[in-house]
């Protein structure tokens, strides 16, 4: 009988998801997309990544292609973007010329606030369906 609860116990301890393995992903929300009043897509020019415990996060450069919605006139942005957790293992960094769309401040518009790859993000923001 002790050996049959030892064997369960066992069975129980490795059947359970640590989080620390667990693979999260930042999944765009289209309600806070459409909140943001500056929408530029941009191509990437450079990474690296950011010591982040946990979390694949990335420092990026990119140049701006084209201004999608707001008044922002940057050429260039610098930001910070974490797309997912250690869990899902070493993501690659973005390549260069990878193509992103980058919401920023309508106050201070060379300020990011959220970043995806075009593909993700336009399946969350209607006004990316007709950008390439």
């Amino acid at each position: 009988m002790v050996r049959k609860l030892g064997l369960l116990a066992a069975i129980a301890a490795m059947s359970m998801t640590s989080s620390a393995w667990a693979c999260r992903t930042l999944v765009p929300n289209a309600a806070e997309l459409a909140k943001y009043d500056n929408l530029a897509v941009v191509s990437i020019q450079t990474g690296s990544r950011v010591e982040n415990p946990g979390w694949n996060q990335w420092r990026l450069t990119a140049r701006t292609l084209h201004i999608v919605a707001g008044s922002a006139n940057v050429q260039t942005y610098n930001f910070s973007t974490t797309q997912s957790s250690d869990g899902c293992g070493r993501t690659p960094l973005p390549t260069e010329g990878e193509t992103w769309a980058v919401y920023s401040d309508g106050a201070a518009p060379d300020r990011v606030l959220a970043a995806f790859p075009l593909l993700v993000a336009r399946a969350h923001d209607p006004r990316l369906a007709t950008v390439r």
